[in-house]
């Protein structure tokens, strides 16, 4: 599942405001079994699209906060 990742107003770690757009392919590991059990027991009766909101919102997070620990400059 491809997603686009938009971040507005990111604190960088020297507090400078930033936007930034990503990208990134998730997929549920089916070869650990695990894994895949979870993810049928949090994403059963949900829609694609509620999936889809779900990854998006944690992978913005994601990056807010890798965003959040760099400087302007490493970010670039």
């Amino acid at each position: 599942m491809p997603l686009s990742i938009h971040s507005r107003n990111v604190a960088t770690r020297k507090g400078v405001q930033i936007n930034a757009k990503g990208a990134a392919q998730i997929k549920i590991e089916s070869k650990n079994e695990a894994i895949l059990k979870t993810a049928c027991t949090n994403f059963l009766g949900k829609s694609e699209s509620e999936i889809q909101n779900l990854a998006l919102l944690t992978m913005e997070g994601h990056q807010r906060s890798i965003m959040g620990q760099m400087t302007v400059e490493e970010v670039y």
